[in-house]
């Protein structure tokens, strides 16, 4: 068994460029390939033409919802397996929270190995631990 974490080809949306610009850079460092379409639409035409190994998204964000994106990619053939990395971030909305947390609650807990979780904000260490964590169970599988 390996357990040296693999490089990952990983697909990122999120709605703010500066976070992009972050994870795109930070994750990059640590030889990972990173694609980061600018909205739902071309996440999902991104996701059905190429292979990735993991979708880092935003739950909120300003035109739409990364559940939603998510929800759509698993009703694809080829986005029902790809593993998500959920970023949660605490709304002033208490409804936008309520559903974020149930969101979470019944999509990653007790299934791990398809769904990740990350409240922002986040230090590229906490981003980092994650993934490691993931590449090196994937090149363990």
């Amino acid at each position: 068994m390996n357990n040296d974490p693999i490089p990952l080809r990983i697909l990122v949306l999120d709605d703010d460029r500066h976070t992009r610009e972050y994870l795109k850079k930070g994750l990059e460092a640590l030889g990972h390939r990173v694609v980061t379409p600018e909205g739902g639409i071309a996440t999902l035409c991104r996701a059905m033409d190429e292979e990735f190994d993991l979708l880092i998204i935003a739950y909120l964000m300003k035109y739409e919802l990364g559940a939603e994106v998510v929800r759509l990619l698993r009703a694809m053939e080829k986005g029902r397996d790809l593993p998500v990395l959920m970023l949660l971030t605490k709304s002033a909305d208490a409804e936008a929270n309520r559903k974020m947390y149930e969101w979470n609650d019944t999509n990653v807990i007790g299934k791990l190995r398809k769904h990740f979780s990350l409240l922002k904000p986040f230090s590229l260490r906490e981003l980092t631990a994650l993934i490691t964590q993931f590449s090196v169970r994937q090149s363990s599988d």
